[in-house]
């Protein structure tokens, strides 16, 4: 486990890095934004192909649901699981 002085030491240089982020060279932050965007256009991405497929799926008479825990208030690979969902 990570001790509680390694825990307080990445509070504070966290805290520390999002209060210099004005400072922050251009290329990090261009860096950092093209990242979230990427990010958010592979969650759009995945959100409309799961909707094209329960779409197809409902109009065809099955009940399928692909990845049903994704927008939940779940963990990361909880998030992912059941893959398919009859």
């Amino acid at each position: 486990t990570i001790s509680r002085k390694g825990l307080m030491f990445g509070i504070l240089a966290g805290a520390l890095a999002l209060v210099l982020f004005p400072v922050w060279p251009f290329m990090v932050k261009y860096a950092i934004w093209l990242v979230s965007l990427y990010m958010l256009i592979f969650l759009i991405g995945i959100l409309l192909v799961r909707l094209i497929v329960y779409v197809v799926c409902v109009v065809l008479g099955y009940n399928v649901w692909i990845l049903p825990n994704l927008l939940g208030d779940y963990g990361f690979f909880e998030s992912f699981k059941p893959f398919i969902y009859a």
